[in-house]
């Protein structure tokens, strides 16, 4: 990312449950440039989990939920930025997205994401209530909520959220569409979403 390195705090989270995968990201932190760097490994579902057919599924997609709200319950503990870039190690953002998302921000806007299009369904994770919409927009719309693949949040909304969902509601979506939050979405921005394996 094209933001200066020494003025991001970088919170990494291995859930992969591989001790090979792990040792690659414990050398590449030891490398990195960045200034302030955490590396977090700990387990949030079986392993394997991710990778398994969540279309044919409802009670995979129910499993990989409620393990990602674990996941992200653990991540925004003690949060201490003004803002927080989630990023899933799948959706690769333009270099220079945190700057341009960043400029959308008023007193009153919660979020802005930039938009990817699903690995598995014909939408994009962006949604009008709790539903996805399936084409895209143009500019910066505000929307109901978006995924937590490359979203650019105000701190103080994640620290003490408790990640949760209904049954049959992604937990990202209703995180936003609960709390009556006001999110951008800004096409111009658009992520791509990785076709190898799934987010770790």
């Amino acid at each position: 990312q094209s933001w200066p390195h020494d003025r991001i705090r970088l919170v990494l989270a291995d859930t992969s449950q591989d001790r090979r995968f792990h040792r690659m990201l414990r050398k590449w932190v030891a490398r990195c440039d960045y200034a302030d760097v955490r590396l977090l490994r700990f387990t949030a579902g079986r392993k394997g989990l991710a990778d398994l057919p969540r279309k044919e599924s409802a009670a995979v997609r129910r499993e990989v939920d409620l393990t990602m709200c674990r996941i992200w319950s653990r991540l925004t503990r003690g949060l201490e930025t003004p803002w927080t870039l989630t990023l899933e190690d799948d959706v690769l953002p333009p270099r220079d997205v945190l700057p341009r998302l960043l400029e959308h921000f008023t007193p009153k806007v919660d979020a802005v994401c930039a938009p990817y299009r699903s690995r598995l369904q014909d939408y994009w994770f962006v949604f009008r209530g709790t539903t996805p919409v399936r084409d895209a927009g143009e500019g910066a719309q505000r929307v109901s909520g978006c995924g937590f693949g490359c979203t650019l949040i105000r701190s103080d909304l994640l620290s003490d959220h408790v990640f949760d969902s209904p049954d049959g509601t992604w937990y990202d979506p209703w995180f936003f569409h609960s709390r009556r939050l006001h999110v951008i979405a800004d096409w111009s921005c658009r992520a791509q979403h990785g076709e190898g394996r799934s987010a770790r």
